[in-house]
């Protein structure tokens, strides 16, 4: 399943709301630039990525800067580029805003209710409590300020689709406070956290669209936007890691090796050109997330061993995975890990100097 194909095809939208993309998962300029091309949203947090898509010709009313706690400067620029629209959800942030850009549009950004599966958590610190909701409001308008509507997220790798009908119900509540208190809302942004490699897309897609019909039902003219970039980009990208290091592991004495070789109860330890505090630092943050490791060229043999992948740096904590079931490797031997193209080249920091994986582009003559 490739980018290109997520992206344009009807039937392979999440749901009704529109689609914008989180810069910050993917920051280089191949996939944004095609999302370009289709006019989508766009998710900004940072200055730099606010600069990155205005150099791609995106128009700055259809930027979202989404960070609910932003360095006064960055507000600045904001408001320098025209990106007017920009999420908050407490009152010192409204107070920057008020001084740095007053003309700005505002997304109150709401906590979802918790207790729901997921890979990781976003309520510890952002969103505000729904009980805040009038309170904060009425700040807004004591300093003149516009807002226009209501954002949260769930979290990251949300499990449960009820999480999101859940969440887009407590944003119908916190519409109708809004309304008695004389806003006008004009936009709900239902966030991400939309797996990228699920067989329960359709049952996710169908839940957040009957929970949207039921209290956001199209009479009510209310603009939804959605940022399922992890859904786009998790299987657009496959990294291929070289085995430059490995050996047996030990045990006490050479008898006891012997003994375990012997027996076919080897544990190879493989030493990879990549590492946690490279590529695969996600999966050290959010160590629920499933990593698919596969060899790149078939085994020669049907045998698997319990192995222990490890990054090439001095960190003891580069440890990628432990207990993986792989046939013998050799070194030079590359290993393929799937569904790599979320928070990934993004969060790579070059530790030890290792350098960027290079990224190879693949298109297919039919898409092109």
């Amino acid at each position: 399943m490739d980018w290109v194909t997520l992206g344009d095809r009807p039937d392979e939208r999440l749901c009704q709301a529109r689609n914008t993309y989180k810069v910050k998962l993917v920051p280089g300029h191949t996939l944004p630039t095609t999302e370009v091309l289709r006019a989508k949203a766009e998710e900004m947090l940072q200055q730099k990525e606010i600069d990155l898509v205005l150099a791609m010709g995106v128009e700055p009313s259809r930027i979202v800067f989404a960070n609910p706690c932003k360095q006064t400067s960055f507000i600045h620029f904001a408001n320098s580029k025209g990106v007017e629209m920009m999420t908050f959800d407490n009152e010192a942030e409204l107070q920057k805003i008020q001084e740095a850009f007053p003309r700005s549009r505002l997304l109150l950004r709401i906590l979802p209710k918790s207790g729901f599966k997921h890979h990781g958590e976003l309520g510890n610190k952002y969103g505000c409590h729904l009980e805040d909701v009038p309170h904060l409001l009425l700040k807004a308008q004591q300093l003149q300020l516009d807002v226009i509507g209501i954002s949260f997220n769930v979290g990251t790798g949300v499990m449960e689709p009820e999480a999101y009908s859940a969440a887009i119900t407590m944003a119908a509540k916190a519409f109708d406070m809004a309304e008695e208190l004389g806003f006008c809302f004009e936009l709900l942004d239902i966030g991400g956290g939309f797996l990228g490699c699920s067989d329960e897309a359709e049952h996710f897609k169908r839940i957040v669209n009957e929970a949207l019909q039921k209290v956001f039902p199209s009479e009510r003219n209310i603009r939804l936007i959605a940022e399922p970039g992890t859904y786009f980009v998790a299987s657009a990208f496959t990294l291929a890691v070289n085995v430059i290091g490995k050996r047996l592991e030990s045990r006490d004495t050479p008898d006891q090796q012997n003994h375990m070789v012997e027996n076919g109860n080897k544990k190879f330890r493989y030493f990879l050109n990549d590492g946690v505090l490279g590529s695969f630092l996600m999966y050290v943050i959010l160590p629920t997330v499933k990593l698919t490791v596969e060899p790149l060229h078939a085994p020669t043999s049907p045998q698997k061993y319990k192995c222990s992948l490890w990054g090439p740096t001095c960190a003891g904590i580069d440890l990628i995975r432990d207990q993986v079931d792989l046939p013998e490797m050799k070194v030079g031997d590359y290993l393929c890990f799937r569904n790599m193209g979320y928070y990934t080249i993004s969060l790579y920091n070059g530790f030890n100097g290792m350098p960027m994986p290079e990224v190879f582009l693949y298109c297919a003559e039919d898409i092109w």
